[in-house]
């Protein structure tokens, strides 16, 4: 059965230049649009491992998904917060309109500290 290692090294930067200054007169809040926070400059760099298995019977487009997976990832931004990532997944297609999948996510740094899971049904119409 195919197995699939990646690494991948990115670097992501974002610059929002315009900024809502509505947030500085809370009386003119309604006439506005929405304020949001948006950073200057803000980039995060990061050094990722994933690691497929899939373990169907057959490996082509339209075939059934049937798979365990993991990945590491390591990040450092703009503002030097290291940040460290572990996601893990599964899915199997009982048929080919009918499949699980799960997975799990744990986010951990200085700034965030977050866990995800998930679990989704899949149906196929013709």
């Amino acid at each position: 059965a195919p197995m699939e290692f990646r690494l991948l090294l990115k670097a992501d930067f974002e610059n929002f230049s315009n900024e809502n200054s509505v947030l500085s007169d809370p009386g003119q809040l309604s006439m506005a649009d929405t304020p949001y926070f948006a950073p200057k400059g803000y980039s995060v760099y990061s050094l990722q491992m994933d690691w497929k298995h899939q373990f169907g019977e057959d490996w082509f487009t339209g075939s059934k998904e049937m798979y365990y997976r993991a990945s590491g990832r390591a990040a450092l931004d703009a503002n030097s917060v290291g940040y460290y990532e572990f996601d893990m997944g599964a899915a199997y297609d009982f048929t080919d309109w009918f499949g699980v999948r799960a997975g799990v996510r744990l986010l951990r740094s200085s700034a965030i500290d977050m866990t995800t899971t998930n679990a989704l049904i899949v149906v196929r119409w013709p």
